[in-house]
C-alpha cells in the first residue's frame, strides 16, 4: 500500500522541474504542503512497521526532501520575484525551448545524411568481395605512384646529372680552363660579324622582309644538320619526331617558355605563340633534349651547333641571333665588372655593331607573333599576371639549382669550342 501510495505522489514531485512552460502565466504548481504532511504520515507509518527495507526509507525520504524544496521554490516565485522578473523568466524558458527545438532539427538532418552514408557502406559491405577490391585499389594506386618517381627519375633526374656533353673533361661547373675578358670579346666579335653576314644571304621580299620557312622544312634540315655532327656527340643519332604543339601555349606565354620535354613520354612540344625567326633554334634546342642533352647550356649549344651547320640561311640566321644574345649579353656584364659602367661603354661602343636589318627582323617577328596571339581568345587570360609572377620565381630557382648548366652558360661551351680556331 505504501508503494502504491509513494509512486502516485511521486511524478507530481519528481516532475515539478521538468515541466516546459509556454505562456507568461505562472507555472502551475501542486498543493506541496498537502504531499508534504501525507509524505510525513507515510513515514511515520513505515517506522512502526515491521520488516521495512532500508531502501523504502531512503526513498520516502527523498520524496519528501524534493517535496520541501517545491515548497521553497514556491514561496521565492509568489513573494520574491516581482512581474517584470516572472516575464524575463517566461521568455528565457521560450528562447530555450526554440533553440532545442532548432538543435533537435539540425540534429535530425545529419542524423538523415549519416543514415544514407551508413546504407551506402553497407551495401558495399555486403559485397564479398568489397574488401579484397579495397586493398587491391589501395595497392594499385600506391603502384601507380611508385611508376611516376620512377619513370621521372630514369628519365630526367638520373639523365639530367651526366656529364656535360659525355666530356669527361668538363665538369658541371667549370671547363677545362678560365677564358680572360679578351677570349670572350673575340668570341662575341666573331659571332656578330656571322650575324651581320647572314642576315643578308637569307630570303626577303621585295620590301626586304624575310621570308620565313614553314615548320616541317626548318625539321628537316635540322635533322640533317644534327646528325652531321653525330660522330662527335653520338646522342644525336637516331629518329627525330616533329615537335608537337603544346595545348597550353597561352600559359607557356605568359610564363615565357618557349617548349618543353614531357618527362613520361620524352615528347618535345612548343609554344605555338614563338615568333617564326625563333622557332629553328627551339626545335634544335627541345630535340636535343629529347636525343639525351638535358642540361640547358649543353642543349643551346647544340642548338647552336644544329643550326650553323644547316645549308639553310634562314636556320643558320636563327642561330646566330640565340648565340649572340647570350654572348652579348655576357661579354657586357664582364666589362662591367672590369672596368666600371663609363669605360665599359667606351669599349663596348668600339666593338662590331649588330646590323640594324638584324634588330629590325626581330622586332617584325615579334610583331607578327603577336598578332597571330591577339588573333585568338585566351579565356584565363585574367591569369597571366600570377603565371607570370610564378614563372619568375621558377626561372630564378632553377637558375640557382643549375648552377654551371642553365641557359647562359652556354657561353663556356662556345668559348671551348672555339679555343685553338678563334684563339
Amino acid at each position: 500500500m505504501y508503494v502504491i501510495l509513494i509512486l502516485i505522489l511521486l511524478p507530481s514531485v519528481s516532475g515539478q522541474f521538468n515541466r516546459r512552460y509556454n505562456s507568461t502565466s505562472p507555472p502551475i504548481i501542486p498543493n506541496p504542503e498537502v504531499k508534504l504532511n501525507i509524505l510525513d504520515g507515510v513515514l511515520k507509518c513505515i517506522a512502526k512497521s515491521e520488516g521495512v527495507s532500508e531502501i523504502l526509507f531512503k526513498f520516502v525520504e527523498k520524496a519528501i526532501n524534493k517535496t520541501k524544496e517545491e515548497i521553497e521554490f514556491k514561496d521565492i516565485y509568489r513573494n520574491g520575484i516581482n512581474k517584470s522578473d516572472r516575464e524575463i523568466i517566461m521568455n528565457c524558458q521560450r528562447d530555450e525551448f526554440t533553440n532545442i527545438i532548432h538543435s533537435t532539427k539540425t540534429k535530425r538532418r545529419m542524423s538523415r545524411s549519416a543514415n544514407k552514408f551508413n546504407k551506402f557502406l553497407s551495401l558495399l559491405k555486403e559485397k564479398e568481395k568489397y574488401k579484397i577490391f579495397s586493398i587491391k585499389y589501395m595497392k594499385g594506386m600506391l603502384l601507380l605512384f611508385l611508376c611516376i618517381i620512377l619513370i621521372y627519375t630514369l628519365n630526367w633526374i638520373i639523365p639530367f646529372r651526366s656529364s656535360v656533353l659525355g666530356d669527361k673533361n668538363l665538369g658541371r661547373k667549370s671547363y677545362v680552363r678560365s677564358y680572360n675578358l679578351e677570349e670572350l670579346q673575340t668570341l662575341r666579335n666573331y659571332l656578330v660579324e656571322k650575324l651581320n653576314e647572314t642576315s643578308g644571304l637569307v630570303e626577303r621580299d621585295e620590301e626586304g622582309h624575310l621570308i620565313y620557312r614553314d615548320y616541317k622544312t626548318v625539321n628537316k634540315e635540322i635533322e640533317a644538320s644534327m646528325k652531321s655532327v653525330s660522330d662527335k656527340y653520338p646522342r644525336l643519332k637516331g629518329y627525330y619526331p616533329d615537335i608537337k604543339k603544346a595545348l597550353c601555349s597561352s600559359v607557356l606565354e605568359w610564363m615565357n617558355i618557349g617548349g618543353y620535354n614531357y618527362p613520361y613520354t620524352m615528347e618535345a612540344t612548343y609554344n605555338k605563340y614563338i615568333t617564326k625567326l625563333y622557332y629553328p633554334s627551339l626545335y634544335a634546342h627541345e630535340i636535343s633534349h629529347h636525343h639525351g642533352y638535358y642540361q640547358e647550356n649543353e642543349a643551346n649549344f647544340l642548338s647552336y651547333l644544329g643550326c650553323i651547320k644547316s645549308d639553310d640561311p634562314f636556320v643558320r640566321y636563327s642561330g646566330y641571333i640565340d648565340a649572340v644574345y647570350y654572348v652579348d649579353e655576357a661579354y657586357f656584364e664582364a666589362l662591367l665588372s672590369a672596368v666600371g659602367e663609363e669605360e665599359a661603354w667606351n669599349i663596348y661602343k668600339k666593338q662590331p655593331k649588330i646590323k640594324e636589318q638584324v634588330i629590325n627582323d626581330e622586332i617584325e617577328a615579334s610583331k607578327e607573333a603577336k598578332e597571330r596571339y591577339d588573333s585568338e581568345s585566351h579565356p584565363m587570360e585574367k591569369l597571366s599576371g600570377a603565371a607570370n609572377d610564378a614563372a619568375e620565381k621558377g626561372w630564378e630557382t632553377q637558375e640557382a639549382l643549375l648552377e654551371g648548366n642553365y641557359y647562359d652558360d652556354v657561353v663556356g661551351l662556345l668559348l671551348y669550342y672555339y679555343d685553338g680556331e678563334l684563339f
